[in-house]
């Protein structure tokens, strides 16, 4: 048996550890306690942080959002948001979880510390971005939290050339999150049973090669490949790929009227969109007219 393994596996099952507690962060040695653990989740050079201890410093004082989630005495989450004035909201920048103890629901549990922090202040709305490649950020933010997708942006940050992008293009995809829960809802009306099958705008060709189709129905599907970060860093140009196929169909669709209403591990992103009014004919309201 590998015994690291072993050691690895109950460290990220959580068990044996203290039960993980979230607060804020405000002196200086919790605040780069923060910056570096964020700069080794990116696997950044410790000289190029992911987040400066004078930036999270700025937004504590400010009465901004910076937490850290904790196993007893070692951080192994942090998280950092600043508000968003003419939304009545928290913009959450970034949020990090040390990968030895990922599967420990860290990444909800700061998300709840969030959002009760948000709403002790009475602000209406959590956003934040994600890389529509991910798969776990796509079912986290949208299944788990229920959050809501409402824009996809293009290369918003310019080639990220950390270890976890390897210098691939940021597209984005922005979620909106209620301060206040809504309902669950029914899982009858899970768009995959309510609906027809939703027509696949992205296949996957003989060679491997993600190819775009167009929309001609009101429910549709956007497929994700397994794992984009060891794709960005074993077959670039094939991620380079995904990423092109993905934006040509979400980029256009949500500004055309789609909405993201799931994401299903089989199928990707389930899209919908109202069924297209007839085309109005000029010439019917010219004939066939009575006295």
């Amino acid at each position: 048996m590998n015994v690291r393994r072993t050691i690895d596996r109950i460290e990220r099952s959580g068990a044996g550890t203290p039960p993980v507690t979230v607060r804020e962060l405000r002196a200086v040695d919790e605040l780069r306690a923060a910056s570096d653990l964020l700069a080794a989740i990116w696997e950044r050079d410790p000289k190029a942080r992911q987040v400066s201890v004078s930036l999270l410093r700025a937004l504590s004082m400010t009465d901004n959002y910076v937490a850290g989630a904790y196993a007893g005495e070692r951080m192994v989450g942090a998280s950092a948001g600043f508000r968003i004035g003419d939304r009545n909201g928290l913009h959450s920048h970034i949020t990090g979880v040390d990968r030895r103890a990922q599967a420990r629901n860290i990444g909800f549990t700061l998300k709840t510390h969030q959002r009760d922090w948000a709403a002790a202040r009475g602000l209406d709305v959590i956003t934040w971005t994600f890389d529509p490649l991910v798969r776990r950020n796509a079912h986290f933010g949208l299944v788990k939290l229920g959050a809501r997708a409402t824009t996809f942006l293009r290369n918003v940050y310019g080639p990220m050339d950390d270890a976890l992008n390897n210098g691939d293009e940021s597209d984005r995809l922005v979620l909106e999150w209620s301060v206040r829960p809504e309902p669950t809802p029914d899982p009858g009306q899970h768009p995959l049973r309510a609906s027809p099958a939703p027509v696949p705008l992205i296949s996957v060709s003989a060679s491997g090669q993600p190819e775009a189709a167009g929309w001609s129905g009101t429910t549709a599907s956007v497929l994700l490949p397994d794992d984009i970060e060891t794709m960005r860093v074993h077959q670039p140009a094939l991620a380079r790929a995904w990423r092109t196929a993905v934006r040509s169909v979400l980029e256009p669709a949500l500004p055309g009227g789609a909405t993201i209403v799931a994401f299903d591990r089989e199928h990707g992103y389930i899209l919908h969109r109202p069924a297209l009014l007839p085309r109005h004919d000029p010439a019917a309201d010219a004939g066939g007219g009575g006295a």
